[in-house]
Order: C-alpha cells, then sequence, then structure tokens
C-alpha cells in the first residue's frame, strides 16, 4: 500500500526548485533597480544644490556674505579644491579638465575625516560625485580671531558634512569665496 504522505517527486522538487531561484532573480533584479534609482535621486540633489550655491555664489559682490541652508543630500560630503598642501597641490583627476579657478564637488559619505590633501579622496570624490568649476577661488575655511586669509579666516583641510540642515556662511573677499559651516 503507498503512502500519499507529502511524497515528492523529482519533477516536482524541480519546479520548486526553480521556482525559488527564479524569485531570488526577482528579488536581486528589483533590489538593483531601487538603488539606482536612489543613486540617482541623491545625484538630482547634490546637481540642485550645487546649482542653489553657484547662484548665491553669483549674486555676491565683493566683500559681501549671505548665509545658506543646504538640505540634500544628506550624508554627503562638500570639499573645494586646488588644496594648496605645501609640497603639492590636490586637484582631482575630473577637476583639471574644467575651466575655471576652483572645483567644488559633493559626494557620497565613505569617510566623515576625508582630507582635501588626500589625493586619492579627492578622485574617489570626483568620480563618484557631483563637481562643478567656479570662475573664483574657493576656500573651505574655519574662524578664528587671528587667521592667514584675513578677517580671520583659516583654512582647514576637512571636508564639509551635508547634515540638514547645514548653515553655510558664504564670504567674498578679494575675490575670492570662502565657505564655512555656521555651528548655531
Amino acid at each position: 500500500m503507498k503512502s500519499k504522505k507529502g511524497e515528492l517527486l523529482p519533477e516536482e522538487t524541480l519546479k520548486v526548485v526553480l521556482a525559488l531561484i527564479g524569485l531570488l532573480i526577482l528579488a536581486a533584479l528589483l533590489f538593483s533597480i531601487y538603488n539606482v534609482t536612489k543613486r540617482n535621486e541623491k545625484f538630482e540633489q547634490a546637481e540642485a544644490t550645487f546649482d542653489y550655491l553657484f547662484e548665491q555664489i553669483n549674486s555676491l559682490s565683493s566683500d559681501d556674505e549671505i548665509s545658506v541652508t543646504v538640505f540634500s543630500p544628506s550624508g554627503w560630503l562638500l570639499g573645494a579644491w586646488p588644496y594648496d598642501a605645501g609640497d603639492k597641490v590636490i586637484v582631482p583627476a575630473v577637476c583639471a579638465g574644467l575651466i575655471g579657478e576652483s572645483c567644488l564637488c559633493a559626494c557620497p559619505l565613505r569617510d566623515e575625516n576625508a582630507k582635501l590633501s588626500d589625493q586619492k579622496f579627492a578622485n574617489e570624490c570626483a568620480v563618484n560625485g557631483v563637481c562643478a568649476a567656479s570662475p573664483k577661488k574657493i576656500y573651505l575655511v574655519d574662524w578664528l580671531q587671528e587667521g592667514e586669509l584675513g578677517k580671520g579666516r583659516v583654512l582647514r583641510d576637512k571636508v564639509i558634512t551635508i547634515n540638514p540642515p547645514l548653515h553655510l556662511k558664504i564670504d567674498s573677499y578679494e575675490n575670492n569665496i570662502y565657505l564655512q559651516e555656521e555651528i548655531n
């Protein structure tokens, strides 16, 4: 007498295995589409942020300043090059072909303590992020009482992390642009 309790024939087993493989492939495809969409969204946010920042920068006259708030892309880094590291000048490879005095880049967060003087980081940031050229020299600065750049400015060798809301002070002085993170 044959038992009818849950016996799987080889054909049925094969169908179940193929169905599971198909579901895994479908899930992987959906996950990759989601990631591409999210990445494109971050690039669009970065480009919109750059449009806004450069609109503000270009509206400044000499010896003028403005405060702006940046909300996206969250978790990205802002960097400005070229960076004079003393014995060498650091410029992301992609920025070498841009026409202008400086290159401002936003890239996905990999290392919050990244240094502008690290050539490898500069190239990685430019390749994985968004860069734009500026006709004016752009510096990321910290503010102290006495500074090497006038008006209390001191160059910083550290990126600015976009943790919304990011409040930036943009200052135009002697045809240069200084970006400083405002601490509230």
